[in-house]
């Protein structure tokens, strides 16, 4: 190989060795920075791609998917507007037949939103609750481009949780969080003693374990190098620094009654990881289901009936004596 031969491949390899950091550079995980929102158009479209027509006229059933008076139920829509005027829109449940009915207020997953819980509903209220789903910023219907689960989220649901205390009806409410919905509702709990218990299903235990899982479906392992890379841009995107939140440094402090929910088949959220978070927690009144079989999305459909009723007599058994009075002042 002459010399001029070796400067080439030199130049070449240079230039490909900068294209590649550049490149390296603005990778990020798109799909929790701004996830799909679940809307009955993306139902729309998932029923079009499953039958392969478009314009397939959705069965009535689907068709009712964003209109919750499909379900029976009483229910009253609303929005909370949050710090950066996002509108979190919201879906409140009554249950005019238990004056004394616990309220759930339930934080759905990344990439989730208020439709994707009306099972929970039916099934919570048929049970004597009251119910409010949210969706999280950027999700669903709610304002905001991008999904902040720090900081930003948890003041959007202390802004939810003067709404619900304000109502004349409301007597206690539990948050039931679901992936990093749980990851939210712990922090929301370190921040305000308004909830009086928690549920944390399939939890999240920090927001790097949910990225570095994200990338490995996304990438593979042979991209690991990569990796670092990714973490801190999507990190940064989704308003989170190095010194992110983790369940693990609430449950240390907490002790309002705690639930920890999880399916044997779950890879986010392993038996193995939520039986260690179980351990962290100092709650005196904790409690740990693993339900057989169940994966991250699917422990209702899998547990059954054995899943409400049982979350339904954690959240009774964990009812104070007398209604909270919180020392943290409104928001608003």
């Amino acid at each position: 190989m002459n010399l001029k031969s070796i400067f080439n491949f030199f130049i070449l390899f240079s230039s490909a060795l900068v294209l590649l950091v550049f490149w390296s550079a603005t990778q990020q995980i798109d799909e929790l920075i701004r996830p799909s929102r679940v809307d009955s158009n993306l139902v729309k479209r998932q029923w079009e791609d499953m039958m392969g027509i478009n314009g397939f006229e959705l069965p009535l059933t689907l068709t009712l998917l964003d209109k919750p008076e499909a379900l029976g139920i009483g229910y009253r829509e609303f929005d909370i507007e949050s710090e950066a005027g996002k509108p979190i829109q919201c879906w409140y449940f009554n249950n005019v037949s238990n004056p004394n009915a616990i309220t759930v207020l339930i934080l759905h997953d990344v990439g989730e939103g208020k439709l994707n819980y009306l099972d929970h509903v039916r099934s919570f209220h048929d049970r004597g609750f009251r119910v409010v789903l949210a969706d999280l910023r950027a999700h669903g219907y709610s304002g905001g481009d991008v999904f902040e689960p720090g900081r930003q989220s948890v003041m959007d649901v202390r802004l939810l949780l003067d709404s619900i205390y304000s109502w004349p009806e409301t007597v206690n409410c539990s948050v039931l969080g679901v992936g990093v919905g749980a990851l939210v509702a712990a922090e929301v709990a370190l921040a305000d003693d308004r909830p009086h218990a928690l549920i944390l299903q399939s939890p999240v235990a920090t927001l790097d374990t949910l990225v570095e899982y994200e990338f490995e479906n996304k990438w593979g392992k042979g991209y690991r190098w990569l990796l670092p890379v990714v973490k801190r841009n999507t990190l940064r995107r989704m308003g989170v620094g190095e010194d992110a939140f983790s369940i693990g440094s609430a449950l240390a402090t907490l002790d309002i009654p705690i639930m920890f929910v999880t399916g044997t088949a779950d890879m986010l959220a392993p038996a193995t990881k939520v039986l260690e978070l179980y351990n962290l927690a100092i709650s005196p009144r904790k409690e740990l289901w693993f339900i057989s079989g169940a994966g991250h999305n699917d422990a209702d459909e899998v547990g059954g009936d054995a899943y409400y009723n049982r979350l339904s007599i954690f959240m009774v058994k964990s009812f104070p004596l007398r209604t909270n009075k919180s020392r943290f002042k409104k928001l608003v």
